[in-house]
Protein backbone atom coordinates (compact mmCIF):
# COMPACT_ATOMS: atom_id res chain seq x y z
CA UNK A 1 0.00 0.00 0.00
CA UNK A 2 1.19 3.20 -1.16
CA UNK A 3 0.37 5.76 2.09
CA UNK A 4 0.17 9.92 1.60
CA UNK A 5 2.59 11.10 4.11
CA UNK A 6 2.28 14.67 3.49
CA UNK A 7 0.27 16.39 0.69
CA UNK A 8 -0.87 19.76 1.98
CA UNK A 9 -1.87 23.45 -0.10
CA UNK A 10 2.27 24.42 0.22
CA UNK A 11 3.06 21.54 -2.09
CA UNK A 12 1.92 24.45 -4.66
CA UNK A 13 5.85 24.08 -6.29
CA UNK A 14 7.03 23.86 -2.49
CA UNK A 15 6.70 27.44 -2.24
CA UNK A 16 4.18 28.93 0.04
CA UNK A 17 6.44 30.56 2.44
CA UNK A 18 6.85 34.11 2.51
CA UNK A 19 2.89 35.19 1.26
CA UNK A 20 2.94 38.73 0.19
CA UNK A 21 -0.03 41.39 1.15
CA UNK A 22 -1.79 42.46 -1.65
CA UNK A 23 -1.31 46.09 -1.43
CA UNK A 24 -0.04 48.47 -4.03
CA UNK A 25 2.95 49.71 -3.90
CA UNK A 26 2.85 52.05 -6.25
CA UNK A 27 0.21 53.44 -8.82
CA UNK A 28 -0.07 52.23 -12.06
CA UNK A 29 1.12 53.92 -15.34
CA UNK A 30 -1.80 55.79 -17.08
CA UNK A 31 -3.55 53.13 -19.11
CA UNK A 32 -2.63 50.24 -17.49
CA UNK A 33 -4.19 48.62 -14.71
CA UNK A 34 -1.28 46.96 -12.97
CA UNK A 35 1.78 48.93 -11.83
CA UNK A 36 4.70 46.16 -11.70
CA UNK A 37 4.77 44.12 -15.14
CA UNK A 38 6.94 40.70 -14.94
CA UNK A 39 8.80 39.05 -17.50
CA UNK A 40 10.54 35.58 -17.71
CA UNK A 41 12.25 33.52 -20.95
CA UNK A 42 11.04 30.08 -20.54
CA UNK A 43 13.31 27.36 -21.57
CA UNK A 44 12.01 23.95 -22.48
CA UNK A 45 14.01 21.43 -21.89
CA UNK A 46 11.85 18.78 -23.19
CA UNK A 47 10.75 19.70 -26.64
CA UNK A 48 8.18 16.52 -27.33
CA UNK A 49 6.18 17.99 -24.60
CA UNK A 50 6.81 21.89 -25.12
CA UNK A 51 3.15 23.18 -25.95
CA UNK A 52 2.20 20.94 -21.99
CA UNK A 53 4.67 22.53 -20.64
CA UNK A 54 3.99 25.69 -21.46
CA UNK A 55 0.29 25.31 -20.46
CA UNK A 56 1.28 23.80 -17.14
CA UNK A 57 3.73 26.58 -17.02
CA UNK A 58 0.98 28.92 -17.37
CA UNK A 59 -1.23 27.44 -14.86
CA UNK A 60 1.45 27.18 -12.38
CA UNK A 61 1.98 30.90 -12.48
CA UNK A 62 -0.99 31.48 -11.97
CA UNK A 63 -1.82 29.24 -9.11
CA UNK A 64 0.89 31.04 -7.35
CA UNK A 65 -0.39 34.50 -7.38
CA UNK A 66 -3.34 33.13 -6.70
CA UNK A 67 -2.02 31.66 -3.16
CA UNK A 68 0.01 34.68 -2.20
CA UNK A 69 -3.09 36.78 -2.96
CA UNK A 70 -1.96 39.05 -5.19
CA UNK A 71 -4.10 40.65 -8.05
CA UNK A 72 -2.80 40.03 -11.98
CA UNK A 73 -3.70 40.67 -15.27
CA UNK A 74 -3.76 38.13 -17.99
CA UNK A 75 -0.39 35.73 -18.27
CA UNK A 76 0.35 35.90 -21.77
CA UNK A 77 3.22 33.57 -23.36
CA UNK A 78 4.83 34.99 -26.97
CA UNK A 79 5.71 32.64 -29.70
CA UNK A 80 9.47 33.30 -28.54
CA UNK A 81 8.82 31.96 -24.82
CA UNK A 82 8.84 35.17 -23.04
CA UNK A 83 5.67 34.78 -20.21
CA UNK A 84 4.36 38.38 -19.26
CA UNK A 85 2.47 39.44 -16.56
CA UNK A 86 0.84 42.20 -14.74
CA UNK A 87 0.87 42.40 -11.13
CA UNK A 88 0.20 44.97 -8.39
CA UNK A 89 2.75 44.56 -5.60
CA UNK A 90 6.36 44.76 -5.51
CA UNK A 91 7.19 42.57 -2.64
CA UNK A 92 4.96 39.77 -4.18
CA UNK A 93 7.03 40.16 -7.16
CA UNK A 94 9.95 39.65 -5.38
CA UNK A 95 9.24 36.72 -3.92
CA UNK A 96 7.43 35.04 -7.15
CA UNK A 97 10.72 35.38 -8.92
CA UNK A 98 12.44 33.61 -6.23
CA UNK A 99 10.22 30.87 -5.78
CA UNK A 100 9.83 30.67 -9.44
CA UNK A 101 13.72 30.30 -10.11
CA UNK A 102 14.52 28.40 -7.24
CA UNK A 103 16.25 25.06 -7.38
CA UNK A 104 14.60 22.10 -8.16
CA UNK A 105 15.27 18.65 -6.07
CA UNK A 106 13.15 15.64 -5.51
CA UNK A 107 15.15 12.84 -3.51
CA UNK A 108 13.79 9.04 -2.85
CA UNK A 109 14.96 8.39 0.50
CA UNK A 110 14.58 5.14 2.94
CA UNK A 111 13.17 5.71 6.08
CA UNK A 112 15.95 5.06 8.76
CA UNK A 113 16.04 5.53 12.61
CA UNK A 114 16.32 9.23 13.80
CA UNK A 115 19.86 9.21 15.10
CA UNK A 116 21.13 7.52 12.11
CA UNK A 117 19.30 10.40 9.62
CA UNK A 118 20.93 13.29 12.01
CA UNK A 119 24.26 11.65 11.66
CA UNK A 120 24.41 11.25 8.04
CA UNK A 121 25.04 13.89 6.04
CA UNK A 122 21.84 14.91 4.18
CA UNK A 123 19.55 13.04 6.13
CA UNK A 124 16.53 14.45 6.75
CA UNK A 125 14.06 14.23 9.94
CA UNK A 126 10.30 14.80 9.55
CA UNK A 127 8.14 15.66 12.79
CA UNK A 128 10.79 14.57 15.56
CA UNK A 129 10.11 11.04 14.64
CA UNK A 130 10.82 9.76 11.13
CA UNK A 131 14.43 9.24 9.65
CA UNK A 132 15.07 9.23 6.53
CA UNK A 133 18.28 9.03 4.43
CA UNK A 134 19.35 9.50 0.42
CA UNK A 135 18.92 6.14 -2.03
CA UNK A 136 20.80 8.07 -5.07
CA UNK A 137 17.45 8.47 -6.96
CA UNK A 138 16.81 12.28 -7.82
CA UNK A 139 15.69 14.83 -9.94
CA UNK A 140 18.53 13.75 -12.16
CA UNK A 141 16.64 10.49 -13.53
CA UNK A 142 13.09 12.07 -13.37
CA UNK A 143 11.69 12.03 -16.95
CA UNK A 144 8.04 12.35 -17.49
CA UNK A 145 5.35 12.91 -15.14
CA UNK A 146 1.33 11.77 -16.24
CA UNK A 147 -1.86 11.02 -14.44
CA UNK A 148 -4.51 8.86 -15.13
CA UNK A 149 -7.48 8.46 -13.39
CA UNK A 150 -8.84 4.97 -11.46
CA UNK A 151 -12.12 5.72 -10.06
CA UNK A 152 -12.02 8.09 -7.96
CA UNK A 153 -8.43 8.43 -7.81
CA UNK A 154 -5.83 9.66 -9.32
CA UNK A 155 -2.75 7.23 -10.71
CA UNK A 156 0.62 9.41 -10.95
CA UNK A 157 3.61 7.88 -13.06
CA UNK A 158 7.31 9.75 -11.79
CA UNK A 159 8.21 8.19 -15.36
CA UNK A 160 12.34 7.49 -14.95
CA UNK A 161 15.43 7.53 -17.47
CA UNK A 162 16.79 4.60 -18.30
CA UNK A 163 19.29 5.05 -15.48
CA UNK A 164 16.93 5.93 -12.95
CA UNK A 165 14.65 2.90 -13.56
CA UNK A 166 17.90 0.30 -13.08
CA UNK A 167 18.35 2.52 -9.66
CA UNK A 168 14.66 2.40 -9.01
CA UNK A 169 14.33 -1.46 -9.12
CA UNK A 170 17.52 -1.99 -7.04
CA UNK A 171 16.89 0.07 -4.46
CA UNK A 172 13.21 -0.97 -4.29
CA UNK A 173 14.21 -4.91 -4.41
CA UNK A 174 16.55 -4.16 -1.16
CA UNK A 175 13.68 -2.10 0.47
CA UNK A 176 11.15 -4.86 0.01
CA UNK A 177 8.67 -4.46 2.98
CA UNK A 178 10.41 -0.77 4.36
CA UNK A 179 9.50 2.63 3.60
CA UNK A 180 10.88 4.91 0.90
CA UNK A 181 9.83 8.80 1.39
CA UNK A 182 9.75 10.64 -1.49
CA UNK A 183 10.63 14.87 -1.19
CA UNK A 184 10.33 17.69 -3.34
CA UNK A 185 13.00 20.41 -2.39
CA UNK A 186 13.58 18.61 1.26
CA UNK A 187 9.37 18.75 1.59
CA UNK A 188 7.83 15.40 2.29
CA UNK A 189 5.72 14.43 -0.17
CA UNK A 190 5.06 11.18 0.14
CA UNK A 191 5.78 7.85 1.95
CA UNK A 192 5.82 4.29 -0.16
CA UNK A 193 5.67 1.02 1.47
CA UNK A 194 7.31 -0.69 -0.83
CA UNK A 195 4.78 -3.74 -2.10
CA UNK A 196 5.51 -6.82 -4.49
CA UNK A 197 3.34 -4.63 -7.23
CA UNK A 198 6.12 -2.05 -7.15
CA UNK A 199 8.74 -3.99 -8.62
CA UNK A 200 6.43 -4.79 -11.47
CA UNK A 201 6.31 -1.70 -12.87
CA UNK A 202 9.80 0.23 -14.61
CA UNK A 203 8.64 3.67 -12.77
CA UNK A 204 7.20 4.90 -9.58
CA UNK A 205 3.80 4.91 -9.24
CA UNK A 206 1.72 6.89 -6.59
CA UNK A 207 -1.92 6.85 -6.09
CA UNK A 208 -3.52 10.31 -5.49
CA UNK A 209 -6.84 10.05 -3.71
CA UNK A 210 -7.89 14.09 -4.21
CA UNK A 211 -8.35 14.70 -8.01
CA UNK A 212 -8.02 17.93 -7.54
CA UNK A 213 -4.54 18.09 -5.88
CA UNK A 214 -3.08 15.41 -8.64
CA UNK A 215 -2.53 17.68 -11.40
CA UNK A 216 -1.13 20.77 -9.17
CA UNK A 217 1.22 17.92 -8.85
CA UNK A 218 2.14 16.67 -11.81
CA UNK A 219 2.13 20.66 -13.12
CA UNK A 220 4.70 21.24 -9.99
CA UNK A 221 7.24 18.20 -10.89
CA UNK A 222 6.84 18.45 -14.81
CA UNK A 223 7.34 22.48 -14.77
CA UNK A 224 10.17 21.98 -12.14
CA UNK A 225 12.03 19.68 -13.96
CA UNK A 226 11.64 20.99 -17.53
CA UNK A 227 10.75 24.76 -17.37
CA UNK A 228 13.61 27.29 -16.45
CA UNK A 229 12.18 30.82 -15.75
CA UNK A 230 15.02 33.69 -16.42
CA UNK A 231 14.05 37.06 -15.73
CA UNK A 232 13.60 39.38 -18.19
CA UNK A 233 15.53 42.75 -16.79
CA UNK A 234 12.96 45.46 -17.67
Amino acid sequence: MKRLLLMGACLLLASCRGVPTNEPTEPAPEGTAYPITLEYRLTISNADHEAELLAAATRTVERRLEYFGMKHGEIEVTPDNIMRVGVNNASGAVVLTERLTEPFSIRFMREVGVEEARTTPGGLVVAEEQGFVDTGLTEEHLDWISEETVEIKSRVTLGLTSEGRRLKERIFQEQMGKNIGIFVRNQPVFKITVQQDDLTTADVVIMIPDPVLSPVFVDDLNVSKHVTFIPVAS
